[in-house]
């Protein structure tokens, strides 16, 4: 769907290989609703692995940008030797714990700033459209770019 010249989405992926990994930066949001990101590699059917916190893979990792930290690197395993990371926003609405997504209001655009930054403006679904309701950076690491340190 394209508004005011942008080609909005409601999930986004791009090509990566098995083992490669992924770090993502929260570079804003807006206003009071809990917001974040979710990732899954290979439309749910590979899993992500957050170095930080162990060993143990996930389908579909979220974070929030009210408890993760600035900056977090995750290790896609995928099916086959090459695969995609999809990642999409969430939101909560006030007084509730549930995840919510791709509804109302929700959407991206995806500005790709290099060859492997993608930087994602997402809108909640929650009242009207505004594409700085959260801004998050995507990298694609080159194997010789990573160091956990």
């Amino acid at each position: 769907m394209d508004f005011k010249g942008h080609s909005v989405r409601l999930f986004s992926e791009v090509p990566i290989v098995n083992g490669q990994m992924v770090e993502f930066r929260f570079l804003g949001r807006k206003g009071s609703i809990e917001q974040g990101i979710e990732f899954e590699v290979d439309r749910g059917k590979g899993k992500v692995e957050v170095p930080e916190i162990g060993k143990e893979r996930f389908a579909h990792p979220v974070f929030w940008t009210h408890t993760a930290p600035q900056r977090v690197r995750l290790i896609c395993h995928t099916r086959r030797e090459r695969g995609a990371v999809g990642f999409w926003n969430i939101w909560r609405y006030p007084g509730t714990d549930g995840i919510e997504s791709r509804m109302g209001n929700a959407g991206m655009y995806v500005e790709k700033t290099s060859p492997d930054v993608y930087v994602l403006h997402c809108s909640n679904g929650i009242g009207e459209v505004d594409f700085e309701d959260l801004v998050v950076e995507v990298k694609i690491l080159k194997p010789e770019s990573v160091t956990m340190g």
